[in-house]
């Protein structure tokens, strides 16, 4: 079996047409006429996913989330994204992403999250608009009933419940073939009317190619006449989110504990509970607080869904009991869904579930951090944060040693794809300027044709009427001659200055290049002497960050940001602390060397330490910071 095989088969389960516009759905990485050895089906794909695809050799990873979001620029495994497109294409391993193909899908994310709750009477939460469009063709009456049954079978005339749905209305079609004409019915040059029907269907827009291919295969006649329309009607089956019913009502808090056990919760969050019992149900998997209106249009008792913010609790206003359960957790049995599909429509190798958990949300392991978390002493918090100063002005250092540098490379990287893309449709002009010249050329020689056609019958006629039509005949297509060499040399003006253009833009983008070239140069060449030292002191400062308590890091921050040197713990040089000419009474002064309790300067806001403890820390830092 091919990927593009089971690429056809998810489609039939969630058609990438239906796909949000914002997403990146479908083949991601890989070949589509590649050999299948293996499928992974996973929530995500990261590294440990790849590697469990190679150990269980599998070389197609089905994945619910899109790794790739936006265009990629390099490929240097500087980030997470980057580093899983490299691993797959040196392993050989393709990505299929379905996402919101699939949560617009009838038998999708939220169907399943109704599924595991049991709900029923379900359906779509917001169903999409435009998606149905309606097709009319005209078949002589007698090939009408075959065509018909041929377009259904395809797809077509399906609403809501019911299929075979269509209109038809009888009248009279006429056609006239010309000489090049290979008519069924009727003859060449001779007017023709024939007893036609009228059939009417509506289709899904994604079965648009396959409904034109029946369409085109069973019609009789050699020219289809055919017309299609978009229609705004809303789809009852494609859309966001579901609403459904429980088979009894129940308690809000015994709701909550039962989707607490059945979604493998640790804890939820809601808004005020009320007394009325629960058997309206919306959900919606994945960040849904743009549906919150909707689930209360729909008098939901409550909507389960994930990533609400603060403010979007409040929408609740006592219509509706807004429920979010975390974003994996609503979207955790997406893949058992995949897996239980694909097992049914591809017999002849296993479809594995990957046992890899990809919740980036670790809370169970951040309560115990903190509770283990000793008590940390002034003097102690005073070490930390001197350090973490040390540190932060390393990384200043090195940052100015930079300069402007990475925002000229990426101004210059985001102008050069600029004027590619603007090469590009330069480019896309000249060619569609030559097609259309050599279309009024082809014109030009019909016209010619035509002209000497009509010479010649001028040779035989039997009247002045017949020998004067033909003229104007003739006449009328020097006419035409004359206008198209008159717009072949408007294009090729055109061309021309276009080509000017494209010259013009190629100059410029190798100037650029050229640019790039040189700032990237030496941004490499101090990125090689530094980037070494700044990854340590990042990770260094981020653990020393932690070691300080969340209000006293903020503070320190703040002062980091509001002064201009950066310097948020500074010593007492000469009686003053450092960079203030503003005098440290002695008492101060003793009471900061005591180290029991946090003193800041009252002039610069600025965290006080003596010089005793800084030299201490200095020395104690300096086997990574030179």
């Amino acid at each position: 079996m091919k990927i593009k095989e089971v690429a056809n088969i998810l489609e039939e389960l969630a058609p990438l047409a239906y796909a949000e516009d914002f997403d990146n759905v479908g083949l991601l990485v890989g070949n589509s006429n590649a050999d299948v050895t293996g499928i992974l089906v996973a929530l995500d794909t990261l590294e440990i996913t790849l590697d469990e695809a190679i150990e269980k050799k599998c070389n197609l990873i089905v994945s619910f989330h899109p790794i790739v979001f936006k265009g990629l620029k390099k490929f240097t495994g500087a980030s997470y994204v980057e580093r899983v497109v490299v691993k797959a294409i040196q392993n050989n391993i393709a990505i299929y992403a379905i996402h919101t193909a699939l949560d617009n899908s009838f038998y999708g994310v939220s169907a399943k999250m109704c599924e595991i709750i049991g709900l029923k009477n379900k359906k779509v939460l917001l169903p999409q608009s435009g998606n149905i469009k309606k097709m009319a063709t005209y078949v002589p009456i007698k090939d009408a009933d075959v065509l018909r049954e041929a377009l259904f079978k395809a797809g077509a005339g399906n609403i809501g419940n019911y299929d075979s749905c269509s209109f038809n209305m009888e009248g009279v079609g006429t056609f006239r073939g010309n000489e090049t004409s290979n008519p069924t019915i009727g003859e060449k040059g001779a007017l023709h009317r024939e007893p036609e029907t009228k059939i009417s269907v509506i289709f899904e827009k994604h079965l648009e190619n396959k409904i034109l291919k029946t369409l085109f295969e069973t019609h009789p006649y050699e020219e289809v006449a055919y017309e299609i329309i978009s229609l705004d009607n809303v789809h009852q089956h494609i859309g966001m989110g579901m609403v459904g019913e429980l088979e009894n009502p129940v308690d809000a808090k015994e709701f909550l504990q039962t989707i607490k056990k059945k979604f493998h919760l640790k804890a939820l969050r809601h808004s005020a509970l009320s007394d009325k019992k629960i058997k309206k149900v919306a959900v919606l998997g994945g960040s849904g607080s743009f549906a919150i209106s909707v689930a209360k249009k729909e008098k939901a008792d409550i909507y389960l869904t994930a990533d609400l913010k603060y403010h979007d609790f409040y929408q609740a206003e006592n219509e509706v009991i807004l429920v979010d359960i975390g974003h994996y957790e609503s979207e955790q049995f997406t893949k058992n869904l995949l897996v239980d599909y694909l097992t049914k429509k591809i017999t002849n190798f296993a479809i594995i579930l990957s046992e890899n958990n990809t919740n980036p949300i670790k809370s169970d392991q951040l309560f115990i951090k903190m509770a283990k978390k000793k008590e940390v002493t002034v003097e102690e918090k005073l070490r930390a944060l001197y350090d973490l100063q040390l540190i932060d002005s390393r990384i200043d250092e090195i940052k100015n040693t930079r300069g402007e540098l990475p925002l000229e490379v990426k101004d210059l990287e985001d102008e050069i794809e600029g004027l590619k893309t603007r090469l590009s449709n330069f480019n896309t002009d000249v060619e569609n300027f030559e097609t259309s010249i050599a279309n009024k050329k082809n014109n030009i020689d019909e016209s010619k044709s035509l002209s000497k056609k009509y010479t010649e019958q001028q040779k035989n006629v039997r009247n002045n009427r017949e020998f004067d039509s033909l003229t104007k005949e003739i006449e009328y297509q020097d006419l035409e001659i004359e206008l198209a060499e008159k717009h072949i040399k408007e294009l090729q003006v055109k061309i021309t200055q276009k080509n000017e253009i494209i010259v013009a833009a190629k100059e410029k983008i190798k100037e650029k290049e050229t640019h790039l070239k040189h700032k990237q140069g030496e941004l490499d060449a101090i990125m090689e002497e530094t980037q070494k030292e700044e990854t340590l002191l990042i990770k260094k400062s981020k653990e020393f960050g932690d070691l300080i308590d969340e209000r006293l890091l903020k503070a320190y921050e703040k002062i980091r940001s509001n002064v201009r040197n950066g310097l948020a713990v500074v010593t007492i040089e000469r009686g003053a602390s450092g960079g203030s000419f503003f005098t440290i009474p002695p008492q101060r002064q003793v009471e900061i060397a005591a180290r029991k309790k946090i003193i800041t300067d009252e002039h610069s806001g600025r965290i006080l330490i003596d010089s005793a403890l800084a030299d201490e820390e200095k020395k104690k830092l300096s086997k990574f910071i030179g």
